[in-house]
């Protein structure tokens, strides 16, 4: 299950997404805010997302954003001194996932973050300062506020001809519910930054939830029960191969033995191995008829092993 702040990441994937961050103050109440202008070459418009972080907001906090935000649409999008390439190496610029871009082709000037051209084959160059904002506002907050508060806020949005949509916990457990994980990804706790939580970002970034423990588990769940469900109901098991998870006799070892379980009883191809750091030996002397099954190597690159998980859970790339 994904968290409000992955579906924020992850919504909104048919469009060109710039990435902004700011604070914002109403006496006493202060909260850190990330942004995206999210431009639609399809409808040639620009909306906009934004996430406010803490629990502590209240609806005349967002009254007071959404004025501030009628006044100058971009008020929030401070960008430090990067080049284009950095940005979008460090998540700052999103573009179109490649099954949406049908041929446009994009640019990008020198200095100014938002002076970006886009293209479709033979026709005209569309300048993204140029496309229209028709007041179509994304809130995802941290804050869950009532369902009276919610209509007083988009009542009062209506006023400054904004529509805004409000998205926090509420809409997060629906959608949860309605989305399917498709993977379970099995590591060992220390390989997370390096492996598993860059893997599962990946993923649900290109439509392909998973399950993962830090976005999957939550506070009173039952460990067992959870990472049962989650194998149980999953397409395929992701198995992140390192030293760490051979030298895991805990939860490694009792997911392994639970997926090569179920594999065995449902006679499909159920595993997809990825190998970090390890040799055919280390492999065999865990479990030689892993060896038998095709893995992808991480030393090809997060994108290349993101492509051929995807093309192993879906039967080709997205």
């Amino acid at each position: 299950m994904a968290t409000l702040l992955e579906f924020f990441e992850i919504d909104f994937r048919h469009t060109l997404k710039v990435k902004g961050t700011n604070k914002y103050k109403i006496i006493p109440i202060e909260a850190n805010v990330d942004g995206y202008l999210c431009f639609d070459y399809t409808s040639n418009s620009v909306f906009y997302s934004y996430y406010l972080r803490g629990d502590n907001l209240n609806v005349d906090f967002f009254i007071n954003f959404l004025t501030e935000i009628q006044k100058n649409y971009s008020w929030l999008f401070a960008f430090e001194n990067k080049t284009v390439k950095e940005r979008i190496a460090d998540g700052e610029i999103l573009l179109p996932k490649n099954s949406l871009l049908n041929g446009l082709s994009v640019g990008f000037g020198q200095n100014d973050p938002l002076d970006i051209m886009a293209k479709y084959p033979g026709e005209e160059v569309i300048n993204l300062k140029e496309l229209n904002s028709y007041g179509r506002i994304f809130l995802y907050s941290e804050t869950q506020l009532s369902t009276y508060e919610i209509i007083e806020l988009k009542d009062f949005a209506k006023t400054l001809n904004l529509s805004i949509q409000f998205r926090s916990k509420e809409f997060c457990d629906i959608r949860n519910k309605s989305e399917r994980t498709l993977a379970f990804i099995s590591h060992d706790s220390n390989d997370k930054d390096l492996f598993a939580r860059p893997l599962a970002q990946k993923l649900i970034s290109n439509d392909c939830p998973v399950w993962y423990d830090e976005y999957s588990l939550y506070l009173g769940d039952n460990l067992r029960e959870s990472i049962e469900n989650g194998i149980k109901n999953c397409d395929k098991c992701i198995l992140i191969l390192t030293p760490n998870f051979f030298n895991n006799n805990g939860w490694t070892k009792l997911e392994f033995n639970s997926i090569f379980t179920r594999q065995l009883i449902e006679e499909q191809k159920l595993i997809l191995p990825i190998w970090c750091g390890i040799e055919k030996k280390e492999v065999y002397d865990y479990s030689p008829s892993l060896l038998n099954i095709v893995g992808v190597n991480w030393n090809l690159g997060i994108e290349s092993v993101k492509d051929k998980i995807i093309t192993g859970i879906f039967g080709r790339q997205l």
